[in-house]
């Protein structure tokens, strides 16, 4: 029978067959991935590149007006920068500001980063979360709480008058604006500082006392040289966030206060583009050299993190032994701990006192104000705004950080490439987010994205998609390639295997990306501020709440905002003490393989 006779079973066409069968879904995915990077490469596009593009062009034009004709080109903006007297005061306010603020901030975190890296691991480890815990409180809660402390009948003034020095003027001015950017910057000086310290050997100091040194001659002869260039680094960058700060000199400064972020604004909210536009740029420039400079001072840019269990940096057997250096180490710290969480604390009381108006100390006791928060619509609809975006922002940035940390693994073999792609993704953090706010606000009004919920979506994502980029892409390194390996040897597809071998074992990382992204976008107030018109997010609608007068709504907001932090940060602590418990449970999860111990090496 002509049925019997071509078997078609020899090896020989066994071994071809799976060679047609694979080589289409090759195709297939490559051509997936080509229009995923194509989707990536039209949101940063559109969405960053032209915004910014935008406001250089009009940046050479008289009037400020777009027009990508050279010919029209002029530079009479930028020569008002360095001509015009109001514009150099708003030049020297924000250098001044920014330069006290920066040595504040340094005279209070060398000692606490100091301190930490002198204690045990497990006191270190505590200090180091606490120190964090304040920076995921919303900026405008905290500058909220500031306008309460710092205001005429507040409880700073009031503790001022009882020692007999007076009440002094604490806001709309440059105390009240270097105020609120110290308690901002004060995390990232520690974390920038610890970093340099923990990479330390404590033996080397001891050598030197061993030698017949005093304890301060081997400090300053033996350690300081050690971190002085991370010193001058952490000293660059926190230079160059401060100049970028917007929220905290319009709410706490005053008129005479004007720092470029402001008149920005101030210019652009006018629709006079053209000094605004210029000042933008310079900015930028500025912004992006300090970045680079701080990061190759501070080896922040090398990738390797801050480490809390190093080995040689932190004396855990041996911490720093008790005597005068160490109590005043320990007054700094309290200090900085007390002026980190004090605005945090003060917000609850104000939130439940019965009186119409805030006052302090508050009085009586009610639950009034939670009520009508929780009910109003100006405050639901915002809410509900903020949670579908901040939500629809953690998806996006969640799924193209996976996909964009594997990409980026594939050009291990192409450095230059794997350098500037990564550069890229990072490049929203170091642009002063008044210039990218102004840009998109253009951007957007072009292609009627204005006031949409999916542009503010999309900008929101490229404003997000760094940090999370940074939590996925360190979690994916630590999964051994292997295993994926082997799962595609067993004839899984790359997708079969991503689901049901890599994403299991970087499940709390997965899930902390995602709500860093979400904070990310629930927390953001200055793009937004622009992107919408009468349909607001709860952070814009905060900050117009505080321009205009802040009330006991106000305060429960914030305290609903804080406790959101909590929730979130105790699901995420949760979730991984339950995922790290199976784990342990579950004998094939534990592999001893020669392989995977050199990977965890």
């Amino acid at each position: 029978m002509a049925t019997t006779t071509p078997l078609r079973v020899d090896p020989h066409q066994r071994s071809t067959t799976p060679r047609v069968t694979v080589r289409t879904p090759r195709v297939g995915r490559s051509l997936g991935s080509g229009a995923f990077l194509l989707a990536i490469g039209a949101l940063y596009g559109v969405f960053f590149i032209w915004p910014l593009v935008n406001v250089a062009m009009r940046s050479f034009s008289p009037t400020g007006t777009l027009s990508y004709d050279p010919g029209g080109f002029s530079i009479v903006n930028y020569k008002l920068l360095f001509t015009d007297r109001i514009l150099r005061d708003v030049v020297v306010n924000t250098i001044v500001t920014a330069s006290v603020s920066t040595i504040l901030t340094f005279v209070l975190a060398f000692p606490t980063a100091y301190l930490m890296t002198r204690l045990r691991r497990s006191v270190s480890t505590t200090l180091f979360m606490m120190i964090l815990l304040p920076f995921w409180v919303s900026i405008l809660v905290r500058l909220f709480a500031f306008l309460e402390l710092l205001s005429a009948n507040g409880p700073v003034n009031s503790l001022f008058e009882t020692i007999g020095m007076g009440r002094q003027s604490l806001l709309f001015n440059t105390t009240g604006t270097v105020i609120g950017m110290v308690n901002y910057l004060l995390p990232y000086m520690i974390l920038v500082l610890f970093a340099a310290m923990s990479g330390i050997d404590p033996n080397l100091t001891r050598a030197a006392k061993s030698l017949g040194c005093s304890s301060w001659r081997a400090f300053r002869s033996v350690y300081l040289p050690l971190v002085r260039g991370s010193i001058v680094g952490a000293l660059l960058l926190n230079f160059i966030i401060a100049t970028g700060f917007f929220l905290t000199p319009a709410i706490l400064g005053g008129p005479q206060d004007t720092t470029v972020s402001t008149y920005i604004a101030q210019q652009v909210q006018n629709y006079k583009w053209g000094t605004a536009s210029a000042f933008g740029v310079v900015l930028l420039i500025a912004t992006c050299l300090g970045f680079t400079l701080a990061g190759r001072m501070t080896g922040l840019t090398s990738g390797s993190g801050v480490v809390l269990s190093g080995s040689k940096g932190v004396s855990r057997e041996q911490a720093m032994p008790f005597g005068p250096a160490k109590v005043a180490l320990w007054t700094v710290t309290s200090a900085v701990l007390l002026f980190l969480f004090a605005p945090l604390l003060f917000v609850l009381p104000l939130s439940w006192g019965v009186d119409s108006t805030i006052a302090w100390p508050p009085k009586g006791f009610t639950l009034h104000w939670y009520a009508k928060a929780l009910t109003d619509p100006l405050w639901t609809a915002s809410m509900r705004k903020s949670v579908l975006v901040g939500a629809a922002v953690a998806v996006l940035c969640l799924v193209i950080a996976i996909f964009l940390a594997r990409w980026v693994r594939t050009l291990a073999a192409r450095p230059r490439l794997q350098g500037f792609v990564v550069s890229v993704v990072y490049l929203p953090i170091v642009v002063p987010v008044i210039l990218l706010a102004i840009g998109t606000f253009d951007v957007q009004a072009r292609i009627g994205a204005l006031d949409t919920w999916w542009g503010l979506v999309l900008v929101e994502t490229v404003l997000a998609l760094p940090f999370t980029y940074l939590v996925v892409a360190a979690a994916l390194d630590n999964v051994d390639p292997s295993l994926e390996r082997a799962a595609w040897t067993m004839g899984a597809s790359k997708l079969y295997a991503l689901r049901k071998v890599v994403v299991p074992t970087v499940v709390p990382a997965l899930i902390g990306a995602a709500l860093l992204a979400f904070i990310s976008s629930w927390d953001e107030a200055v793009v937004a501020l622009f992107q919408t018109g009468f349909d607001k997010t709860l952070p814009v609608n905060f900050y117009s709440s505080l321009k205009s007068g802040a009330s006991p709504v106000i305060a429960a907001i914030g305290s609903m905002l804080m406790l959101l932090v909590v929730v979130l940060a105790a699901l995420y602590v949760g979730i991984r003490a339950v995922v790290g418990r199976r784990r342990t449970q579950d004998p094939s999860s534990v592999d001893d393989s020669p392989s995977r111990k050199g990977h965890h090496k």
